[in-house]
């Protein structure tokens, strides 16, 4: 009899090795893949399932990729906001696996999870296992049926939230469970999205984006300083490969006995953290170092620790094996440190390979998005539209900024969304002036030539002004908004809710209002002003995390490239502060998103901190380390941030990591 298995979660690379070893070692079942909301990378994925199958059996790729093609099914879970059952009503499945990819679940309010408990539902299913984390699950016996019986013993309330939610939902629809708890999980890096990445790539991914951060700020930093990880003298890391690991957990349930119990999936051996830190710091070429005091870590190091706040969980002493738990004898654990450091090096590579390949184009512009004209008032211009699945996105620029910023964000949006995004038109594009109402006016004659008819607006810097003007004139078109690095600048707005740069910039604009023969004079000054960090060094105690990124040089001064960009930027800056967007905050009804930066010298944190209290359905978050340009440098935490947002408002966790819920 042919059995269904659904394997779900965020880790894909532990779900691509499953999935693998079923196929490769039954010829009796059906697997599905689900991977997480927003994943799109269907061929990506079975491809490295018949890779995996490879190495488990001896037969030709052909035959595994045909094997593959009959029995192997990925479903992607949601599409585009549009909230689905994880698969059609009636597919009969027998067996369901859920991967939870360790702090995924701290970090997301997880729809896949909630749907991989509602399959449940259908009928033939007679089992749930669920595979967490052990760094982050408590001490429990594997008994579960004695635990609950002895409510009074030292096991009473021991279980962790989610694995105590799989097991009630289990017995109320009386279906068995297994409960799985494995170590730090060693994935190859396969290309696949952040959402598909285990703890381990998450931890390998923020490292890479780090020192990029840091070096585009202060090349030098690393050649004289060491990034430092705050960890006990003794602490160890328990690690497996995903291989390893997916055959120890097959390998336990095909055994009798083993339901309703907790199993932990333990790996060879542990390696000191100290080693670890080497290993690490000799792939990224950087100095990386265990740090056994808080008071030795700088700006920089807290910054990394906040990124990766869980990951202190992993090197938190181990609460050794767990009684009477199956384990499989495992032929392709990794046995000793030369190994380790192999497979470390092999995942480190691949990773920094990926992440420089993401670097935006010169021109700034997406490869996948397609340029469009529109004629209004008897003038033709340009934008950009990609996707063709999901509500739409509609990114609103800052006012005489390019393209560029947003390249990276809109690759990782496009996998799910449609998205449209030109340069607003007035700084260097005719006609002259063109004001805040112009801006609405070309985004819905946009809209009406795409035949979109309701959308989300995610806006930067000055784009949510944009954005507000527009839902007060067509509140049924906007499903809901993200606010970027937000100023409202106007009169009236405190002095405590706004920067240097922007009064000093209002005041040079209002300057060329009455002096436009200064404009040369004016355009010097700014672009002196705006020379990011100079040569690139520190100056002084200068904060680092504070420095712009120096890629992002010629972008930021472009609206003051010659004279004339100059003047005409001065006059659309005039009319902007003339809106007084907060003042109609009451009548936005839309959910908002707003996200600050700790270290925005552009727009003040604490202008979103205020408005957030004003929008009847709006919350902020603030960004640890990040500046105003923190979609450029941070497009993968953004990204996120923004499809959770858009799937589910209030799906948005609280403070976590580097991000922060102020309001």
């Amino acid at each position: 009899m042919i059995q269904t298995i659904l394997i779900a979660g965020a880790d894909n690379i532990l779900g691509g090795h499953l999935a693998a070893r079923y196929l490769a070692t039954s010829d009796h079942c059906l697997v599905i893949l689900a991977p997480p909301a927003g994943y799109s990378f269907a061929e990506e994925l079975r491809a490295f399932v018949v890779r995996a199958m490879g190495k488990i059996t001896p037969q030709s790729a052909a035959i595994h990729r045909d094997q593959a093609g009959k029995r192997l099914h990925i479903f992607s879970a949601t599409h585009g906001g549009e909230n689905r059952d994880i698969l059609p009503g009636d597919l009969r499945i027998n067996t369901i696996w859920y991967l939870s990819g360790g702090h995924y679940e701290a970090r997301h309010r997880n729809l896949e999870f909630r749907k991989a408990l509602a399959m449940l539902l259908h009928a033939g299913v007679t089992e749930f296992n669920y595979a967490g984390s052990a760094c982050t699950a408590t001490p429990l016996s594997s008994d579960v049926e004695h635990a609950k019986r002895n409510r009074n013993s030292r096991d009473a309330g021991l279980f962790g939230s989610i694995e105590q939610e799989v097991i009630q939902t289990c017995e109320a629809n009386k279906v068995d469970y297994r409960i799985f708890r494995a170590p730090l999980i060693l994935g190859e890096d396969c290309g696949l999205p952040p959402r598909g990445y285990n703890d381990f790539l998450h931890f390998s991914a923020a490292l890479c984006e780090l020192k990029t951060e840091i070096q585009a700020r202060s090349p030098d930093y690393f050649e004289f300083h060491s990034l430092r990880f705050l960890a006990q003298p003794d602490a160890a890391l328990d690690l497996l490969s995903a291989e390893a690991a997916a055959e120890s957990m097959l390998h336990i349930a095909r055994q009798e006995g083993t339901l309703r119990r907790v199993h932990a999936v333990a790996g060879p051996g542990g390696i000191a953290f100290e080693d670890f830190c080497d290993w690490i710091g000799t792939v990224y070429e950087i100095g990386f170092l265990p740090a056994g005091d808080y008071n030795e870590l700088n700006e920089i190091d807290l910054v990394f620790q906040e990124r990766l706040s869980w990951f202190r969980n992993y090197l938190a002493p181990q609460h050794g094996a767990v009684e009477n738990g199956a384990r499989a004898p495992s032929q392709s654990a990794i046995s000793d440190q030369k190994q380790y450091r192999k497979l470390l090096e092999t995942v480190c590579r691949s990773q920094q390979a990926a992440h420089i390949s993401k670097n935006p184009p010169a021109n700034g512009l997406s490869v996948h998005l397609e340029q469009r004209r529109i004629a209004r008032n008897g003038v033709e211009f340009s934008y950009f539209g990609g996707g063709s699945q999901g509500d739409a996105v509609i990114l609103l620029n800052a006012l005489g900024q390019g393209l560029r910023y947003w390249h990276s964000l809109i690759n990782r949006l496009l996998h799910n969304r449609r998205v449209i995004i030109w340069e607003l038109r007035g700084t260097v594009s005719p006609p002259h002036p063109f004001g805040l109402a112009d801006q609405v006016d070309d985004l819905e004659a946009i809209l009406q030539q795409e035949g979109i008819e309701a959308c989300h607006l995610v806006g930067w810097c000055t784009g949510p002004k944009v954005a507000i003007q527009f839902y007060l004139r067509r509140p049924e078109a906007v499903l809901s908004m993200v606010f970027l690095n937000s100023t409202f600048k106007c009169l009236g707005i405190s002095s405590e809710d706004t920067t240097d740069y922007e009064n000093n910039i209002e005041s040079l604009c209002r300057i060329l209002q009455t002096r436009p023969a200064m404009a040369g004079t004016v355009m010097r000054s700014l672009q002196s002003t705006l020379d990011v960090n100079g040569s690139g060094q520190l100056d002084g105690e200068m904060n680092i995390l504070s420095l712009v990124n120096m890629n992002l040089k010629h972008d930021i001064i472009a609206p003051f490239r010659d004279e004339a960009t100059t003047l005409n930027y001065a006059h659309q800056l005039i009319d902007f502060v003339s809106y007084d967007a907060i003042a109609n905050a009451p009548l936005v009804k839309a959910p908002i998103l707003l996200v600050a930066s700790e270290h925005d010298k552009v727009s003040a944190p604490s202008m979103s901190h205020t408005a957030a209290k004003l929008f009847p359905h709006a919350r902020c978050i603030e960004v640890k380390g990040a500046t105003h340009y923190c979609l450029y440098d941070r497009p993968d935490l953004i990204a996120g941030l923004v499809e959770d947002f858009l799937l589910d408002p209030a799906s948005l966790p609280g403070s976590i990591g580097e991000v922060f819920q102020i309001a």
